[in-house]
């Protein structure tokens, strides 16, 4: 095959592996509630428009399938920090409803998440529902695909670099969880 074919089928199926992280994890996008058709479906025609906006001009072809592999890993990778940066916030709210639920006697009254599958409180799946009903009314959903498409430029397709400064954002974030939740189930339970 021609190499500039080449290029462009590498740095599509690297945009893939990217988006695929990001919608297996997301709130929404990732939902067990959207069929797996749709979800990919979707995550096809993004990978399409956003391909055609990046460029590859700087993207060299791995010399063996192992850096192949490596680099897909990474965008993957990626992808799935973006995703559960959006995911904690929803889990913290679901969290603030445990708290409710245990303050007020609901903590063995458990209902089926359709979102990821798992049992939850009554009072978490409702904020849950309520968080879900609010992000799509904010466009959250638009919101995570524009911070998707600024991700390739913070950090573009293969030049990914871990560092002690984005590990450490990382946990920051996750600290901040429990924090967020009993700040949001306060109100009631010191009611």
């Amino acid at each position: 095959m021609d190499l500039a074919i080449m290029q462009i089928i590498y740095q599509r199926v690297l945009i893939l592996m990217r988006v695929t992280g990001l919608f297996i994890i997301t709130p929404f996008y990732g939902s067990r509630t959207i069929p797996t058709r749709i979800r990919l479906g979707l995550a096809l025609l993004i990978t399409f428009i956003l391909g055609n906006v990046l460029s590859n001009n700087n993207l060299e072809l791995p010399s063996n399938l192992i850096y192949l592999t490596f680099d897909m890993l990474t965008e993957f990778s990626i992808g799935l920090v973006l995703g559960l940066i959006a995911l904690l916030i929803f889990v913290s709210i679901q969290l603030a409803g445990q708290f409710m639920d245990m303050r007020m006697g609901f903590a063995l009254a458990n209902v089926m998440d359709p979102q990821n599958g798992n049992p939850s409180a009554l009072t978490g799946q409702f904020k849950n529902i309520l968080a879900t009903l609010l992000f799509l009314v904010i466009n959250g959903h638009h919101h995570l695909l524009q911070a998707l498409d600024k991700s390739f430029l913070i950090i573009p397709l293969t030049k990914a670099e871990l560092s002690n400064a984005l590990f450490m954002k990382l946990l920051k974030i996750i600290g901040q969880l429990f924090p967020l939740a009993f700040k949001i189930a306060l109100p009631l339970v010191a009611v």
